[in-house]
């Protein structure tokens, strides 16, 4: 294995060995401040990367920009309408997923009718079942982390 190579093995290891899950629970938990860190973490397991694929990825969609000409090619008394709909939904979060996902899925099967989708080359998936293993040194005394 060349030294590019082991660098990028040693960095997917050190991404993939604390899931963001696990950070986030972390991060609730300490307390405002700053602190020093000196510590020896051991990672340890397996990481496996997939062969790179091609994948036809949707157009993305300036929803603004869709929004404003679809707005100038109503008349007053529909856009009226719109806004009445708008502030009845506002604050009712199940009304607003079922609109929002209703009109994303129809308005991306037209763009992607129309403009067709993008293929893209894409890296192989990586995948991991890695342990991790810290070390603590207070007063000369080392102890496990856990």
């Amino acid at each position: 294995m060349n030294e590019t190579n082991q660098k990028a093995l040693e960095s997917a290891a050190i991404h993939k060995a604390i899931s963001s899950k696990e950070f986030k629970a972390a991060s609730a938990n300490l307390e405002p401040g700053n602190y020093a860190v000196d510590m020896t973490v051991r990672i340890a397991g397996t990481i496996n990367k997939g062969e790179p694929f091609e994948q036809r990825i949707s157009n993305k969609i300036n929803w603004l920009l869709l929004f404003s000409i679809a707005a100038s090619k109503v008349n007053d008394e529909t856009l009226a309408c719109i806004i009445k709909a708008y502030d009845e939904a506002e604050g009712d979060k199940a009304k607003i997923d079922e609109l929002t996902e209703a009109v994303k899925f129809k308005v991306q099967a037209h763009v992607d009718k129309q403009k067709g989708k993008t293929l893209t080359l894409k890296s192989g998936n990586v995948k991991s079942a890695l342990t991790v293993k810290a070390v603590r040194v207070e007063n000369g005394v080392v102890s496990k982390v856990g």
